[in-house]
């Protein structure tokens, strides 16, 4: 049996963001504008005569046929195709305009296809959109060049086209087999047709096939969801990202759709989160981090064994860190310093390329606290591991000097078993892997004055910037009485089960007891996250849905396990996609 039982799950039960981007988008501001994302490119174009790293595209195609009632995504209903050739016309401005400040013919190692439904666009549209970024770019071979598939808009002929157009990674959006609850979220798409997409896709050579899937949804039981997992397993996708629905109908219309009455009780998401982790690792996946498993031999798992996992805004990738352009409707870039955030309705961003501008709205350039916290937290998620040296040199700081208040806190989550700290580094352990938030947390904030020193004016510290509900912590900002009204705070969600500190006395080897956690306390935060596709929207799916992060590009590139949570976190606020549980938690 797993070790990730459902009383653990309801022990680390805290929302939180999935750090597909550090800081998190919520953090982005109206004063950042096109000027600034300029300047970036100015300073990119003047590295190119050094050596630049290759590039990362993500592409945002917004438009769907038809509406499924559980997505939050930036999305436009339509069945009049001939919108996606205007829209094309857009994209290849905004293309023109990036080029001329870059310069052309720069290296992609990574794009990605998001939405909406990429396929959407008919095969001529898909190669002119093809054509057109191989006009202005250079696709090194080897790279991960993905698109998310509607399995309900293609046949064995349309995947041949993606492979022909250079594809060779497909995203399959399953949600769930069971017919009552396909018919819950209108989308019905029988589980015969999934199968001959994934084996078609398989004997076109695609390297990876990954499939969605999502629990909490209506009309869903821990019975009919076990009956999906066991089809997934016969299925056997090389990648299988799981996601949480959260219940936002005030915020997102389509889901008032849903009825309320029909969706399932924490209780009931926790066990259907459970039983999803046993019947992966049973079935020989590797978790991978957030809400990704990949069989063994998959790029992912191989690059998460050897060390060499990375992580941006398209998600875990085996590609190594690097800029990111994104295009279309509300996609979310990072160039350098800074990230960036086009319009989010197609009126702006068609209004701003027609006056000849970048689509630009908002954004943020980082700080140098900022991007040491960004370089500490990503090192963890990716390798499991730190060594303070590697810090010490890269940023000319002391590791224990600088985060000497985060590590006093660190300390608590060690008696949890989440972490291992030594006097050369941090050590994830591998419970801590399925639980993320509760020490990336402890990073992302200042939390004594000393810290505070380093960081600019817009500090990372959520009392300072305005977001205290980040963590839920009173008490001063700054010095002796913050650290301790953050260790209360962690110790407030962390050790739930009224276990002391210490290892319990029947710890497993990881140090967690079989007895431990299970008095679940109500969580009031109302989460929230944008679709993972370049920021596309709040997509209360496809992700981590915090009251901090709105981050995640490409709606499936790096969802985290918004999760199960109690009925208080779930129900109270019936939000679409919410981190809790291993979703939160894990996330």
């Amino acid at each position: 049996m797993s070790v990730i039982t459902p009383e653990l799950l309801t022990r680390f039960d805290v929302a939180g963001p999935r750090y597909t981007s550090y800081p998190t988008a919520d953090r982005f501001v109206e004063a950042f504008a096109e000027g600034d994302y300029i300047q970036a490119l100015d300073q990119r174009h003047e590295a190119t005569r050094l050596k630049a790293q290759p590039l990362s595209l993500y592409v945002h195609i917004p438009f769907c046929e038809s509406l499924c009632y559980y997505c939050a995504c930036n999305k436009i209903i339509t069945k009049h195709k001939d919108r996606a050739a205007t829209y094309l016309r857009y994209l290849t401005r905004e293309v023109e305009l990036q080029v001329a400040r870059l310069g052309p013919g720069h290296s992609i190692s990574q794009l990605h296809l998001g939405g909406g439904t990429p396929t959407f666009l008919s095969d001529d549209e898909l190669r002119e959109l093809m054509a057109m970024l191989r006009r202005h770019f250079h696709f090194v071979p080897g790279g991960e060049y993905s698109v998310e598939v509607d399995p309900r808009t293609v046949d064995e002929n349309r995947l041949a086209v993606l492979a022909e157009l250079g594809f060779n990674r497909l995203s399959f959006g399953v949600q769930d087999f069971d017919p009552a609850a396909q018919k819950a979220i209108h989308r019905v798409q029988p589980a015969e047709k999934v199968f001959a997409m994934v084996h078609a896709a398989r004997a076109l050579g695609f390297e990876s096939v990954n499939v969605d899937l999502i629990y909490g949804l209506p009309l869903q039981t821990p019975e009919s969801f076990a009956r999906t997992l066991a089809q997934v397993n016969e299925l056997r996708p090389d990648r299988i990202a799981l996601y949480a629905y959260a219940h936002l109908p005030e915020r997102f219309k389509p889901q008032r759709r849903i009825h309320a009455a029909e969706l399932p009780l924490a209780g009931a998401k926790v066990s259907m989160l459970a039983q999803s982790l046993d019947a992966f690792s049973e079935a020989g996946y590797v978790y991978i981090g957030m809400d990704h498993f990949a069989l063994p031999q998959d790029a992912l798992a191989v690059a998460k064994r050897q060390g060499r996992l990375h992580r941006n805004f398209q998600g875990y990738s085996t590609q190594p860190d690097c800029d990111l352009i994104a295009l279309g409707v509300s996609a979310i870039g990072r160039m350098g310093s800074t990230y960036s955030q086009n319009a989010k309705t197609i009126e702006e961003y068609c209004d701003a390329l027609d006056q000849g501008h970048l689509p630009i709205v908002r954004g943020l350039t980082l700080s140098r606290d900022d991007m040491i916290r960004r370089a500490v937290i990503m090192a963890l998620m990716c390798q499991g591991q730190l060594q303070f040296e590697s810090i010490n040199l890269a940023w000319l700081i002391d590791f224990k000097t600088y985060f000497a208040a985060e590590l006093q806190v660190l300390r608590a989550l060690q008696e949890q078993w989440l972490v291992r700290l030594s006097e050369v580094g941090i050590e994830v352990t591998a419970t801590g892997w399925f639980f993320v938030v509760p020490w990336a947390w402890c990073l992302t904030v200042t939390f004594s004055r000393g810290a505070a020193a380093h960081s600019s004016p817009r500090s990372s510290d959520p009392v300072r910037s305005g977001h205290a509900k980040f963590t839920g912590i009173d008490g001063p900002p700054h010095g002796p009485g913050r650290r301790a009204a953050l260790r209360g705070h962690v110790r407030r969600c962390l050790c739930r089960s009224g276990a002391g500190s210490g290892r319990a006395p029947d710890a497993g080897p990881d140090g967690i007891s079989a007895g431990q956690g299970a008095r679940l306390q109500p969580a009031r935060r109302l989460g929230r996250r944008q679709c993972a596709g370049a920021g596309v929207a709040d997509d209360p799916v496809r992700g981590h849905s915090t009251p901090l992060d709105t981050s995640s590009p490409g709606r499936h590139g790096a969802g985290g396990f918004v999760a199960a949570a109690s009925q208080a976190t779930r129900l109270a606020r019936p939000v679409g996609a919410q981190a809790v549980g291993l979703g939160s938690a894990l996330s």
